[in-house]
């Protein structure tokens, strides 16, 4: 982790610590959780029986990815780390809550396009690309801090002992990407070409709009505790 990413994240540890023993509310609670995208761990500190306030921080291993098209073929790598801010709402005083507060990410993947059975498409026009060194490639990022929304229960137990939790919820950002950039092979070929340049930058023009329409990263974990 780097320090930038956890210093926000050691600060909310900080401030929720300091709830534990500011009063005699109930003992700090740590938990553990796991499923889409990440493995977090954290720690919980119930205000009242309706509000709590938790601070967790999560990360996916290098993760790669690859897959097909009836055009390209494609392939690539993500890499997610993130801690939490967020406050809790428990709406009928139970285990049901409400969440809300904020990410601190570092997200980041690189995407690469290359040939399908010998050809490559860009701006929907067909070029020989007769070896995996002809490719198109871009950098994915998301914004270092963005709100998170979301629901689930746990987290408001008051005695000491074991608990479980369960989060449905979502980062909300705007996904940015680099334009796309032809590999050494691919450029001189589409140099060659008198609409090489314009079918690429029509090609970047729509993988833009599709990075666009990706305005959240989604959570959805199950996991333990243990209250203090």
């Amino acid at each position: 982790m780097t320090f930038a990413l956890a210093r926000p994240w050691l600060v909310a540890a900080l401030a929720v610590a300091g709830l534990s023993v500011a009063g005699p509310a109930a003992a700090v609670e740590a938990y553990v959780a796991t499923g889409f995208p990440y493995a977090l761990v954290g720690i919980a500190q119930p205000i009242n029986s309706a509000f709590a306030v938790r601070a967790d921080f999560g990360s996916i291993a290098h993760h790669n990815y690859s897959g097909t098209t009836a055009d390209n073929d494609f392939k690539g790598n993500i890499d997610y780390k993130r801690g939490a801010l967020l406050g809790d709402w428990f709406v009928l005083n139970g285990g049901f809550r409400l969440s809300a507060g904020a990410t601190f990410n570092q997200a980041k993947a690189t995407m690469t396009a290359s040939s399908h059975d010998g050809k490559i498409s860009l701006g929907g026009v067909q070029y020989d690309a007769p070896s995996s060194l002809y490719y198109v490639q871009s950098d994915l990022s998301f914004p270092k801090a963005a709100p998170y929304l979301g629901l689930g229960w746990g987290h408001h137990q008051s005695t000491p002992g074991l608990s479980f939790n369960l989060d449905l919820g979502a980062s909300i950002g705007t996904a940015k990407a680099t334009p796309l950039k032809a590999s050494p092979a691919l450029a001189s070929e589409l140099a060659l070409d008198s609409q090489g340049a314009s079918d690429l930058q029509q090609e970047n023009r729509d993988f833009q709009d599709e990075v666009h329409k990706f305005k959240a990263i989604p959570q959805l974990t199950i996991g333990l505790g243990y209250r203090f």
